[in-house]
């Protein structure tokens, strides 16, 4: 890695103080107390030159914090596009995971991320790959509601639309207990989709939004052919929202 000739864009104080530091024989495998070494921070903040600088000297790209995310996975959480772009280039594992089993597909989708998503993409990261609590990147999109990266998720190749996590949810369910109609409705348009698919406790999309009180998406799952099931409690879920 110290033989790349790397191209440079200096233009801001931290990128000088880095190479005065660099320059004086500072350690850039310096940790902080959660992990994270001066090349996360660069990934994390979207410093480019900071990040080539880095590598240059020897910064380990798929480095991991006290959470197991790399760079690469913060770049992808925090939208710094560039710097993803960069990591990807030049190697980055594309399919590495944090400790909930996350990658940075995972964060880039629930994020909302497009262009990072896209990127990730293009560079084979694999949609099918589960975090621990079950979940795929179309069901943190489909979760938070971010319509446009669940529909660039949708139209890749060997996306399973009626998959389950932990507790036996959908993307549909995600989208339609949370109250994202446009959601609802890229996910009713998908080939395959299953409208009356049941969750772990038995009941459907349309039980989650009319208890979630969405009218909206009420009327969009029974346009669809959306039918209820009998009406239960909810379970406590066998894992919080967020991180899974």
């Amino acid at each position: 890695m110290a033989g790349l000739q790397l191209p440079l864009k200096p233009g801001y104080q931290v990128f000088k103080t880095l190479k005065k530091k660099l320059n004086t024989k500072a350690n850039i495998h310096l940790v902080q107390t959660d992990g994270k070494m001066p090349l996360h921070l660069a990934a994390e903040n979207g410093h480019l030159s900071c990040l080539e600088w880095l590598l240059e000297m020897g910064a380990k790209i798929n480095a991991r914090t006290k959470i197991s995310a790399t760079p690469l996975h913060l770049a992808a959480e925090n939208g710094r596009l560039e710097c993803l772009k960069r990591l990807v280039e030049l190697g980055a594992d594309v399919n590495a995971a944090n400790k909930n089993g996350e990658t940075a597909l995972h964060l880039a989708a629930y994020k909302g991320h497009l262009e990072c998503l896209k990127q990730l993409l293009d560079a084979s990261a694999d949609i099918g790959i589960v975090a621990k609590c079950g979940r795929t990147a179309l069901h943190m999109a489909a979760h938070s509601g971010n319509t446009e990266t669940v529909k660039a998720l949708l139209a890749a190749d060997g996306i399973k639309v009626n998959e389950k996590d932990n507790d036996g949810w959908t993307a549909l369910h995600h989208a339609a207990h949370n109250g994202h109609s446009d959601t609802v409705k890229a996910l009713l348009a998908a080939d395959g989709i299953e409208v009356n698919e049941k969750a772990g406790d038995g009941r459907t999309a349309l039980d989650f939004a009319d208890h979630k009180d969405h009218p909206d998406i009420v009327s969009l799952l029974r346009d669809a052919g959306g039918i209820a099931a009998d009406d239960q409690d909810a379970p406590v879920s066998c894992c919080p929202w967020w991180p899974c």
